[in-house]
């Protein structure tokens, strides 16, 4: 995994910005993600529901226009950017309130970093084998 992030986040844009190049495709390894696994019985005691969550993380990691400002012939756009720095930064989005308590991610689901489930096959000489890490 670490080698994949590394490979999207620092050389795929670094070949990607070579002259004539028009794309860079990468296959293999674990694609990085963030899961946030809900806890249904959790939620069920605090009154959230999966759309809930879902709208909170959306509204919290959305881009906003802030306008902009002109300086000379200038026009500098000002934005706001939603992008989470680290776990913690989803596990504080509040999702809603119960009792008059504000209710967090963390409250009701598991944070944590894992991988995209691998798809696809390999074959040979039309001989289907299976590609490490699948089942």
């Amino acid at each position: 995994m670490t080698l994949r992030t590394q490979q999207d986040w620092v050389v795929r844009p670094q070949l990607a910005a070579g002259a004539g190049v028009a794309d860079v495709v990468s296959y293999g390894g674990l694609l990085r993600e963030i899961h946030v696994e809900p806890d249904p019985a959790r939620m069920a005691s605090l009154a959230v529901s999966l759309a809930d969550i879902f709208e909170s993380l959306k509204k919290a990691s959305d881009n906003a226009t802030g306008g902009y400002v002109e300086r000379g012939s200038q026009v500098f756009v000002i934005r706001s950017l939603g992008i989470f720095k680290d776990l913690s930064d989803i596990e504080q989005v509040r999702v809603s309130f119960h009792a008059g308590v504000p209710v967090t991610v963390k409250d009701v689901a598991r944070v944590g970093v894992g991988y995209a489930p691998r798809q696809g096959i390999v074959t040979r000489d039309a001989t289907r084998t299976r590609s490490r890490g699948s089942s």
